[in-house]
């Protein structure tokens, strides 16, 4: 089972990670979303980004910008990271996950 989460900010794709209101928590078999996604209030989430990472049993991590910390952490933990995507819905951007066609740009990677 794939999970990916997603930091939103309203109804979009938040420009940073550690700064969103809620993170979408999507779940995946076999290539097709099981469920609408679990949303999770960010409020003190990335004190301890290790242990919700861990709760939620996070896979992929889908962002445009992050801070080179949480780049690191992802990096340490093997977690598959989609960095410095376009800003878009979620619903469109786990449709490109799925197809295949959801690609990192670091050239467009927010500070």
């Amino acid at each position: 089972m794939t999970r990916i989460a997603m930091p939103i900010i309203d109804t979009m794709l938040s420009e940073k990670f550690e700064d969103c209101s809620f993170y979408h928590i999507y779940s995946i078999n076999l290539g097709k979303l099981e469920a609408e996604p679990i949303i999770v209030n960010a409020q003190n989430l990335l004190l301890n980004i290790p242990e919700w990472i861990n709760e939620w049993e996070i896979t992929d991590v889908i962002a445009n910008g992050m801070n080179k910390l949480s780049i690191s952490y992802f990096s340490e933990t093997k977690i598959n990271l989609f960095v410095g995507v376009e800003i878009n819905t979620p619903e469109r951007l786990i449709e490109d996950y799925l197809m295949g066609t959801l690609k990192s740009n670091t050239q467009n990677i927010a500070n």
